[in-house]
Protein backbone atom coordinates (compact mmCIF):
# COMPACT_ATOMS: atom_id res chain seq x y z
CA UNK A 1 0.00 0.00 0.00
CA UNK A 2 1.33 3.33 -1.29
CA UNK A 3 1.28 6.08 1.81
CA UNK A 4 -0.51 9.07 1.57
CA UNK A 5 1.61 12.68 2.10
CA UNK A 6 0.24 15.32 3.22
CA UNK A 7 1.00 18.21 0.54
CA UNK A 8 2.90 21.42 2.40
CA UNK A 9 4.24 24.50 1.54
CA UNK A 10 8.07 24.80 1.83
CA UNK A 11 10.15 27.60 0.81
CA UNK A 12 12.63 27.04 -2.37
CA UNK A 13 15.13 30.31 -2.10
CA UNK A 14 16.90 29.40 -5.40
CA UNK A 15 18.07 26.34 -7.62
CA UNK A 16 20.96 26.02 -9.82
CA UNK A 17 21.82 23.34 -12.49
CA UNK A 18 25.25 22.23 -12.15
CA UNK A 19 25.66 19.51 -14.82
CA UNK A 20 23.38 17.73 -17.09
CA UNK A 21 24.06 15.16 -18.88
CA UNK A 22 21.29 13.05 -19.70
CA UNK A 23 20.03 11.36 -18.09
CA UNK A 24 21.70 12.90 -15.04
CA UNK A 25 21.22 16.13 -13.64
CA UNK A 26 23.44 17.49 -10.65
CA UNK A 27 21.72 20.58 -9.17
CA UNK A 28 22.42 22.80 -5.91
CA UNK A 29 18.96 23.98 -3.85
CA UNK A 30 18.95 26.87 -1.37
CA UNK A 31 15.57 25.50 0.37
CA UNK A 32 14.01 26.16 4.03
CA UNK A 33 13.06 23.87 6.44
CA UNK A 34 10.81 21.08 5.81
CA UNK A 35 11.52 20.65 2.29
CA UNK A 36 12.30 17.19 1.19
CA UNK A 37 14.73 16.73 -1.76
CA UNK A 38 13.94 13.29 -2.71
CA UNK A 39 10.07 14.75 -3.08
CA UNK A 40 11.44 17.82 -4.89
CA UNK A 41 12.89 15.63 -7.49
CA UNK A 42 10.34 13.39 -8.08
CA UNK A 43 7.47 16.27 -8.19
CA UNK A 44 10.13 18.32 -11.01
CA UNK A 45 10.22 14.71 -13.12
CA UNK A 46 6.26 13.96 -12.79
CA UNK A 47 5.89 17.94 -14.10
CA UNK A 48 7.59 17.37 -16.97
CA UNK A 49 6.48 13.66 -17.65
CA UNK A 50 9.16 11.79 -16.80
CA UNK A 51 10.09 9.82 -13.60
CA UNK A 52 13.46 10.23 -11.14
CA UNK A 53 15.49 9.55 -8.00
CA UNK A 54 18.01 11.17 -5.98
CA UNK A 55 21.39 8.99 -6.41
CA UNK A 56 23.43 11.02 -3.85
CA UNK A 57 22.36 14.18 -1.82
CA UNK A 58 24.69 16.24 0.13
CA UNK A 59 23.00 18.61 3.11
CA UNK A 60 26.42 21.87 3.07
CA UNK A 61 24.26 24.05 4.91
CA UNK A 62 21.89 23.44 8.26
CA UNK A 63 20.99 27.35 9.35
CA UNK A 64 23.51 29.45 9.85
CA UNK A 65 26.14 26.21 10.33
CA UNK A 66 28.06 25.32 7.06
CA UNK A 67 29.62 21.92 5.87
CA UNK A 68 33.06 23.44 5.67
CA UNK A 69 32.66 24.11 9.69
CA UNK A 70 32.13 20.48 10.00
CA UNK A 71 34.93 18.54 12.13
CA UNK A 72 35.21 14.85 10.79
CA UNK A 73 34.53 12.72 13.69
CA UNK A 74 38.33 11.38 14.14
CA UNK A 75 39.29 14.84 14.88
CA UNK A 76 36.56 16.00 17.49
CA UNK A 77 37.29 17.25 20.72
CA UNK A 78 34.30 18.19 22.62
CA UNK A 79 36.75 20.78 24.59
CA UNK A 80 36.45 22.59 21.30
CA UNK A 81 33.73 21.58 19.35
CA UNK A 82 30.67 21.43 21.19
CA UNK A 83 29.12 24.52 21.38
CA UNK A 84 27.84 26.30 24.76
CA UNK A 85 23.77 25.99 23.76
CA UNK A 86 23.97 30.02 24.63
CA UNK A 87 25.64 30.09 21.54
CA UNK A 88 24.19 27.16 19.54
CA UNK A 89 20.40 28.38 20.15
CA UNK A 90 21.50 31.97 19.47
CA UNK A 91 21.65 30.84 15.61
CA UNK A 92 18.00 29.55 15.96
CA UNK A 93 15.80 31.71 14.55
CA UNK A 94 12.35 32.54 16.03
CA UNK A 95 13.76 31.36 19.39
CA UNK A 96 14.65 34.15 22.33
CA UNK A 97 17.15 34.03 24.66
CA UNK A 98 16.79 35.12 27.72
CA UNK A 99 19.42 35.14 31.41
CA UNK A 100 17.14 35.29 34.42
CA UNK A 101 18.35 36.69 37.41
CA UNK A 102 20.80 34.06 39.57
CA UNK A 103 18.22 34.42 42.28
CA UNK A 104 15.39 33.00 39.51
CA UNK A 105 17.24 29.80 38.92
CA UNK A 106 15.75 27.36 41.41
CA UNK A 107 12.20 28.06 40.70
CA UNK A 108 12.68 27.67 37.49
CA UNK A 109 14.74 23.79 38.29
CA UNK A 110 11.85 23.46 40.37
CA UNK A 111 9.28 24.03 37.74
CA UNK A 112 7.57 27.03 39.15
CA UNK A 113 5.23 28.68 37.33
CA UNK A 114 6.96 31.16 35.04
CA UNK A 115 6.66 35.02 35.93
CA UNK A 116 7.98 37.69 33.74
CA UNK A 117 9.70 39.33 36.33
CA UNK A 118 12.30 36.84 36.21
CA UNK A 119 13.14 37.85 33.11
CA UNK A 120 13.75 41.33 33.52
CA UNK A 121 13.81 43.77 30.73
CA UNK A 122 13.86 40.61 28.57
CA UNK A 123 10.18 39.76 27.51
CA UNK A 124 9.37 36.34 26.41
CA UNK A 125 7.10 36.90 23.48
CA UNK A 126 4.74 34.72 21.59
CA UNK A 127 6.74 31.18 20.61
CA UNK A 128 9.94 29.73 21.92
CA UNK A 129 12.69 30.95 24.84
CA UNK A 130 15.62 29.46 26.07
CA UNK A 131 16.08 30.26 29.57
CA UNK A 132 19.76 30.33 30.86
CA UNK A 133 21.60 31.05 33.93
CA UNK A 134 23.69 34.18 34.53
CA UNK A 135 26.71 31.82 34.13
CA UNK A 136 25.25 30.74 30.88
CA UNK A 137 23.65 27.56 31.63
CA UNK A 138 20.83 26.13 29.79
CA UNK A 139 17.79 25.94 32.43
CA UNK A 140 14.75 25.18 30.21
CA UNK A 141 12.94 25.95 27.43
CA UNK A 142 9.48 28.02 27.63
CA UNK A 143 6.87 28.31 25.13
CA UNK A 144 4.49 31.28 25.30
CA UNK A 145 1.16 31.02 24.08
CA UNK A 146 -1.87 33.34 24.00
CA UNK A 147 -0.72 34.87 27.27
CA UNK A 148 0.15 31.54 28.60
CA UNK A 149 3.61 30.43 29.70
CA UNK A 150 4.47 26.55 29.75
CA UNK A 151 7.64 25.05 30.00
CA UNK A 152 8.82 22.37 27.50
CA UNK A 153 11.88 21.26 29.04
CA UNK A 154 13.53 21.52 32.33
CA UNK A 155 16.93 20.40 33.07
CA UNK A 156 17.73 19.79 36.50
CA UNK A 157 21.21 19.63 36.75
CA UNK A 158 21.39 23.43 35.26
Amino acid sequence: RQPVLKARTVLIRRIVVHRYDPPELELSIDCGKGAYIRALARDLAKAIGTCAFVSSLRRTRVGGYRLEQAVRPEAFDPSRDVLPPVRFLADFPGLRCITIEERFRQPVLNGEPFREAWAGESACTEGLCALFGGNGDLLALLERSSGTACYRLVFSGG
